[in-house]
């Protein structure tokens, strides 16, 4: 509850307001309660501002639906922004402060005018038989469970333009964890400049062992990653590429994947956690083989909350 209090300590109320039996704040505190009942009608949260509050309402719902149009953005981002520093305070990690998964999602919005010249239809939809695909890079915390959009872009930005495009996000002492998309030596440099680390799924090229490779155990090397002499993506531009150091060390980690009932399967893990006693190979593993629940998230959000079609 204290939480709750902070997260409304900065926040004005609205110029000439006056009483409200739907304030701003038990209006928001309604709708959030309508997100966690799987998207629950507006009838519901007007009966629980009559029995639970103990409020003399209307059963009328239109009191409640003017009242959330009145709700300001700018207390909800002020909300997020002090509840994300409440819960930094609460679920730093082994020295970390933030330990995030990071992968990138698709959502469908309204077929409107201003939604499709934002977010296209998918490939090969015909005008007015779909909807809009929003693409996004969902943050998810793995020591406190919360996910987060950083960025959203059209349905067919690739992962790592939303990375680049989420760097504002990363803050010192932050763990960030993504599968191979996020495995490149412009993320490890940016992740650097930000003062954060991360543990990503390495591509083929990261099996091949170098002449100036130090070997910390079985499975386990330092090398190092060259800054590519020519740059022909447009997600970072060549100004910003030339300030990159011209080498980044890493850490490579190979192993044997063993899980009853499937396959065995080889994976190469790249971090830039280089200190083999403080953070030891089967560690980095662990946290790595951790990523699988943003995916766990994704369906909590899609089909728990019915959250896939956002209006």
């Amino acid at each position: 509850m204290d939480a709750c209090d902070n997260a409304f300590a900065g926040i004005s109320p609205r110029p000439n307001e006056r009483h409200r039996l739907f304030d701003e704040r038990s209006t928001i505190g309604l709708m959030l309660a309508q997100a966690v009942g799987r998207n629950a009608p507006c009838k519901e949260a007007v009966r629980r501002m009559q029995i639970e509050f103990g409020r003399e309402a209307s059963s009328s719902t239109a009191a409640f639906c003017k009242a959330r149009r009145r709700v300001r953005i700018e207390t909800v981002k002020e909300m997020s922004r002090q509840l994300s520093e409440e819960t930094v305070r609460l679920c730093s990690f082994d020295g970390f402060r933030h330990v995030n998964a990071l992968d990138g999602t698709s959502f469908q919005a309204d077929d409107s005018d201003a939604n499709r010249a934002e977010w296209p239809y998918a490939s090969g939809q015909k005008p007015g038989c779909g909807f809009p695909v929003v693409g996004a890079m969902i943050s998810h915390s793995l020591v406190g469970g919360g996910s987060e959009v950083l960025v959203t872009a059209p349905w067919n930005a690739h992962d790592f333009r939303l990375f680049v495009a989420s760097e504002s996000h990363f803050g010192e002492g932050d763990l960030e964890i993504g599968d191979r998309a996020f495995c490149s030596f412009a993320a490890f440099a940016i992740l650097a400049e930000r003062k954060a680390d991360g543990i990503f799924r390495g591509k083929d090229w990261c099996r091949k062992t170098l002449d100036d490779d130090t070997v910390l155990g079985e499975g386990d090397r330092l090398t190092h990653l060259t800054k590519p002499r020519h740059s022909h993506s447009h997600t970072v531009d060549k100004e910003r590429m030339d300030g990159f150091p011209e080498r980044i060390t890493v850490r490579v980690i190979t192993a044997k994947i063993r899980v009853r009932g499937f396959r065995d399967e080889d994976i190469v893990i790249v971090t830039s956690l280089v200190d083999a006693v403080k953070y030891p190979r089967n560690t980095i593993l662990a946290w790595y083989l951790r990523r699988w629940e943003i995916e766990v998230s994704f369906r909590d959000v899609k089909t728990t909350l019915r959250y896939e079609f956002i209006r």
